[in-house]
């Protein structure tokens, strides 16, 4: 009984404030819509930059670890053990590689499953990633639940009155954003994520195993990695992995 007073008194409310604020509200609408789009913007910034310093500071902090186990390793007086050490380093950036792109394979998943079904172009399909995004937050955001009948019937009766349900919103949003959005990304993707994708190439193709070698006594990347995994075995089984790897150097 309450909650059929509150419901219905909220409907009586919003279309009351509908009458009353209909294009003030419409206004405020289409402002907040600039508003989103320049931080939808932003955002695609934030998430370039992102995955920008993601592949940045690894690469930097394995080139001074590097250095610093060889200055370690200096004044211990000890190639095997900066060669170890090396081994134990590379191993572990190359476990971290393995692992990061096998969780930016998960986050793509389902976007190449629903294109392989949709077969949408690219701002298609962000369209309809953007509404369905946008609609399930204003449909979180007005939850019944959360707000109770009353506000709940109020925000129902106005925006039905305004003619602006959550869905025209999310759609309306999701048509204006998807194209500015798309072409904002490949924007920075021609003056950012291209540059850097060859530096990053370049340093790991030609100076990471440069470095590897360097500090490793000349040793190739991938038998660096094996190092600790041979001098454990050589360890417990008196075997001669290490020779073996060691061998062509």
């Amino acid at each position: 009984m309450m909650s059929f007073f509150g419901r219905n008194l909220g409907y009586l409310a919003g279309f009351f404030a509908a009458h009353r604020f209909k294009n003030p509200a419409l206004h405020v609408i289409l402002e907040g819509q600039e508003v989103g789009l320049k931080v939808a913007l932003a955002l695609t910034d934030v998430i370039i930059l992102d995955r920008i310093v993601g592949a940045v500071w690894p690469a930097g902090l394995v080139l001074a670890a590097m250095i610093g186990i060889d200055l370690f390793g200096n004044l211990l007086g000890s190639p095997e053990t900066v060669r170890v050490l090396i081994g134990l380093l590379v191993l572990a950036a190359l476990v971290w590689a393995i692992e990061s792109l096998a969780r930016g394979s998960r986050l793509m998943v389902p976007h190449v499953r629903f294109w392989l079904v949709a077969r949408l172009g690219p701002r298609q399909h962000l369209r309809l990633v953007l509404y369905h995004a946008i609609s399930e937050g204003l449909s979180s955001a007005i939850n019944r639940e959360k707000l109770g009948d009353l506000l709940h019937g109020t925000i129902d009766a106005f925006l039905n009155k305004i003619s602006a349900n959550p869905d025209q919103i999310s759609f309306e949003i999701a048509r204006k954003f998807a194209p500015q959005i798309l072409l904002h990304a490949i924007r920075r993707f021609i003056t950012a994520l291209i540059p850097f994708v060859a530096i990053i190439f370049y340093y790991r193709l030609i100076l990471y195993p440069q470095f590897v070698r360097s500090f490793s006594g000349g040793l190739s990347t991938w038998r660096v990695a094996a190092y600790p995994v041979a001098a454990l075995l050589d360890l417990l089984f008196a075997s001669h992995f290490r020779l073996a790897l060691t061998s062509q150097v």
